[in-house]
């Protein structure tokens, strides 16, 4: 910007028309003696250039071989890949999106990757895995970016990060933007101590948190003051420092200067052992964990219509409405007969808000493929398809069930064939869950399976079993399958699969928990049932709570209070960005069905114009606020994103709204707000103005 590109400008368009100066950038930051300069391309995704794959790709192309030719003779030049901006997409659209990106970068040669700023984990999953496919023996950095609360946007910590990057084919971990160093130093911290051994720690703080002012934006943290703050990191076992937004050449030369070469810090950390999900890890081979079985269309006639209709939301509620289940079994029956964006469409909405065992074969690469955490593939035995599966689920940093299944029902031999399989692919043994097979009591007794149990527990490994398997055909069910589960438990079985809504069976469970001095793990919100059905995205729940209430009562009342309840829970930290979607997406359409019916009296309670300024294409937030205020009974105008001033004051002229909602992400087109919000008084507007976005301060307000 200093150089003359305007606020609001595309940062690698303006760039790729303007190479001198970007050249000369690049040589400042070279000649200030930094090991690494990074690439114009963090936006480089086709997505956030609104290009084409292939015309992006030449962007990415032409940016890399301008720092090539300038500093790539006497400094390692490493491309910067950042988000697209988007959390509303699947895995293969994130995907492609990445290896377009990837291959214009490595066709200039490029051999280093910093993924960089990401706060969604299946969005960096899919940079990760792209950028791997497209280079497989460069250099990768996986980075998240860390709000003030110590989680990401979405509710992720730097443990449930660890869990899931430290399992994929990432060469370092690291943590940038958002913060200053002071801020910033605790996350690592926890980082440091969660990431395995032989990956190296990346750290790249802002120069502080920006402050807005009506004359522009400050960074707090000086070039010698950020200096002492990178030699923090450095000795908490950070391998690679550097310096995000606010802190140019000058900061560089400081740092170099005051943290030097050196070799780094030693580290004896432990790396977590399990799964995850935005804003939740279970760990494992501690408390026992429940598995929700329900998730089945066997003898389910209603379940199995909705799979074969492909109807996601009635099937997404269902899944969730085990709110009992620390883990949830997806199971899709005869998978031929359902199409394969309903099955992933199901496992990405679901494991945006809890852990997920996928039991699914012919689906298993896409089922994997949009987790958001660290998942399991369910049911897999060393059949024909072994290979392929196990690699698959390598390949997304998920654990195995090994199912001891054996021709002549020898478990002993079925786990030694299968031990023997897993070693040779080189697949890590503390991630295989084994499942000795649970039979009918009335076909097996009891008592071999739970000897198999005992033995696979003394070889140190992890255990699954579907408990309600026991009392097939039998009468009383509930009570056998209690019976069975606390004789297994004690044998030592980790991840019951079973009915968490059979009330005996969770007696038992919890009660088996509460006499071996485990406690039931569970997140205490002090929320309403209606706020936690919300954040569950179980409509099934939420409309079952609203049943006979009238019409009126519900809009203007009850679904209300209950969204202010989640949006009180969030800004507690005690939810995070998936909850809030979540409620939204439930609420949304009880509210359109119910509205509706409301008599005339009950009017909305004012109208909201909201939009994105002009110069930012950040919608997210701005949406989620839509969203919100729709839900609350307002009426809201969207004019979306990249809107002009001039268009903000004709749509007021002509809507009269209550309330103008101005949104901006980025400190450079927070001025913007001003200038609208000027614009607007200028011209005798009177609405009340609201304004938000990642970088607005009350302050600046």
């Amino acid at each position: 910007q200093e150089l003359g590109m305007p606020p609001g400008a595309n940062t690698e368009l303006w760039a790729l028309e303007n190479p001198k100066l970007l050249a000369r950038v690049h040589r400042e930051y070279a000649d200030s003696g930094a090991d690494i300069v990074l690439t114009c391309t963090f936006g480089g995704n086709p997505l956030k250039l609104g290009l084409g794959p292939s015309e992006a790709r030449l962007v990415n192309a032409r940016l890399a071989e301008v720092a090539l030719r300038e500093v790539g003779d006497r400094v390692v030049v490493a491309a910067s890949v950042g988000p697209t901006g988007r959390l509303d997409l699947g895995f293969r659209e994130y995907y492609e999106a990445f290896k377009a990106q990837a291959q214009g970068l490595v066709e200039a040669g490029i051999e280093a990757f910093f993924l960089e700023t990401f706060s969604f984990s299946l969005e960096l999953k899919a940079a990760l895995l792209a950028v791997r496919d497209a280079a497989p023996d460069a250099f990768v950095s996986a980075q998240m970016t860390f709000e003030g609360s110590g989680r990401t946007l979405l509710g992720t910590d730097p443990a449930e990060f660890a869990a899931l990057f430290g399992n994929l084919d990432a060469d370092a971990l690291g943590v940038n933007c958002s913060l200053g160093p002071e801020e910033l130093l605790p996350v690592f911290q926890e980082l440091a101590k969660r990431v395995p051994k032989g990956k190296l720690l990346v750290v790249e703080p802002n120069a502080g948190v920006p402050r807005l002012t009506p004359e522009g934006v400050r960074w707090p943290v000086g070039p010698r003051e950020f200096a002492k703050a990178l030699s923090e990191f450095a000795w908490e076992g950070a391998n690679i420092v550097g310096g995000c937004c606010g802190t140019g050449p000058e900061h560089v030369a400081e740092y170099v200067r005051h943290v030097g070469r050196r070799p780094p810090e030693p580290r004896e950390p432990e790396p977590p052992l399990a799964l995850t999900a935005p804003g939740r890890i279970v760990e494992l081979g501690k408390a026992p964990v429940p598995v929700g079985e329900r998730f089945n269309p066997t003898r389910r006639k209603r379940l199995w219509r909705l799979m074969k209709e492909g109807r996601v939301e009635e099937l997404v509620a269902e899944a969730l409405s085990q709110k009992d289940a620390e883990v949830l079994d997806l199971n899709f029956g005869l998978e031929a007969e359902v199409r394969e964006e309903v099955v992933r469409e199901v496992v990405r909405e679901v494991s945006k808000l809890k852990p997920v065992f996928a039991d699914v074969s012919v689906y298993a690469e896409a089922a994997l493929e949009e987790l958001s955490g660290v998942g399991v593939l369910n049911s897999v035995s060393a059949h024909e398809d072994f290979q392929e599966r196990v690699e698959a689920v390598r390949r997304h940093g998920g654990f195995v069930v090994l199912l001891l299944l054996d021709e002549e029902g020898d478990r002993r031999r079925a786990l030694r064939v299968g031990l023997a399989k897993l070693r040779e692919l080189g697949f890590p043994l503390e991630r295989v869950i084994v499942d000795p097979v649970v039979e009918p009591v009335g076909v097996s007794e009891s008592g071999a399976f739970l000897r198999a149990l005992r033995q696979v527990k003394e070889l140190g490994f992890l255990t699954t079993a579907g408990v309600s398997n026991v009392s097939h055909g039998m009468p009383e069910r509930p009570g056998v399958n209690a019976a069975f589960l606390a004789l297994a438990l004690d044998a030592g079985l980790d991840l019951p699969i079973l009915n968490v809504q059979e009330e005996t069976v969770r007696r038992v469970f919890k009660g088996f928990l509460l006499l071996r001095g485990f406690v039931q793990p569970k997140r205490e919100t002090g929320a309403s049932e209606l706020a936690e059905a919300l954040m569950r995205g179980d409509s099934k729940e939420a409309r079952r709570l609203i049943e006979g209430k009238e019409p009126r009562e519900v809009v203007l009342r009850v679904l209300p209070e209950a969204m202010r309840e989640v949006g009180e829970l969030y800004s507690a930290g005690k939810a995070f960005l998936p909850h809030l979607v979540a409620a939204a997406q439930v609420a949304e359409p009880i509210f359109k069905e119910l509205a509706a019916e409301v008599p005339r009296e009950g009017k909305p309670k004012g109208k909201v114009l909201i939009a994105t300024v002009w110069g930012d294409v950040h919608d997210i937030g701005k949406n989620l606020v839509a969203l919100f205020l729709r839900n609350s009974g307002f009426e809201v105008v969207d004019l979306g994103k990249n809107v002009h001033p001039q268009r903000v004051l004709e749509a007021c002229l002509e809507q009269s709204p209550d309330i103008v909602a101005l949104s901006a992400m980025m400190s450079t087109t927070a001025q913007r707000m001003a200038e609208t919000v000027k614009l607007l008084r200028e011209k005798g507007v009177k609405a009340k103005v609201m304004v938000g976005g990642a970088v607005v301060t009350p302050e600046f307000a």
